[in-house]
């Protein structure tokens, strides 16, 4: 059995065989996340259609900043916080949120947001699932502040020794197979501390391929071989740390 902890399922295409696909290589839950008003609908809608899919809820600031939905900043943002948690139990997790200077500026308004986020998922009592891109080190400066411990951060690619200083859950893609930093990653991150993602349709194993949950376990399998571990023990293990979390 194997755990999908983050895929956009929004985004993928014919879900229905993509869904009948994870089925047959073992996948027993796939989290779905959204990002702002309609794609936390959409996660929703897609939780309650397949038995195998759960939904995280967000505000993930990027995406609020380029979104047609908050034109009116404070009062829709307080808006979708209360959607959320209307929903709340309807969902397993708070995320995807964090910061990204890559694509996005406006960085004190995205810092403002997460800080807003991060107090939600500690008011809900839900595992955070977190996004740093060229902001790692604001991303773990912040979430410092907070006594949270349910925290995931998500295909991590900053530099390792950030990641080595902190106490999360790093969730692996299936990217894995063809990207030296997941590799270094998931070599060095105790195994009782990663979990696998799929991030769907991002983040292949091939790179011009979509991505989709039934490759988790070419995941697992690159992490056994980075380890040294045996392969059934590095699939319970991650598979217990998501169920325990989730």
């Amino acid at each position: 059995m194997y755990v999908d902890i983050h895929a956009h399922l929004d985004l993928v295409k014919n879900l229905d065989k993509v869904i009948q696909r994870a089925k047959s290589k073992g996948i027993t839950k796939i989290i779905t996340s959204g990002l702002e008003t309609t794609t936390n609908k959409k996660a929703l809608e897609i939780a309650n259609k397949y038995d195998i899919v759960q939904a995280s809820l967000s505000l993930f600031p990027r995406s609020v900043l380029r979104s047609e939905n908050f034109k009116h900043w404070d009062y829709d943002i307080e808006s979708e916080k209360e959607f959320i948690i209307q929903n709340k139990n309807k969902i397993v997790a708070i995320g995807e949120t964090g910061l990204d200077y890559h694509w996005t500026g406006k960085k004190q308004e995205q810092i403002e947001l997460f800080n807003k986020v991060i107090e939600l998922s500690e008011d809900l009592n839900k595992p955070l699932i977190v996004h740093c891109r060229d902001a790692e080190k604001d991303v773990f400066e912040i979430l410092k502040t907070t006594s949270k411990k349910d925290i995931v951060i998500h295909c991590y690619t900053g530099p390792l020794k950030l990641a080595l200083d902190t106490n999360y859950f790093f969730s692996i893609p299936p990217a894995i197979v063809r990207m030296k930093n997941f590799q270094e990653l998931a070599r060095n991150i105790p195994l009782n501390k990663l979990l696998t993602e799929t991030d769907s349709p991002f983040q292949s194993p091939l790179k011009h391929l979509r991505n989709e949950p039934c490759f988790v376990p070419k995941t697992i399998a690159k992490i056994s071989e980075l380890k040294k571990v045996d392969l059934e023990r590095v699939r319970k293990v991650i598979y217990y740390n998501a169920i325990k979390l989730f």
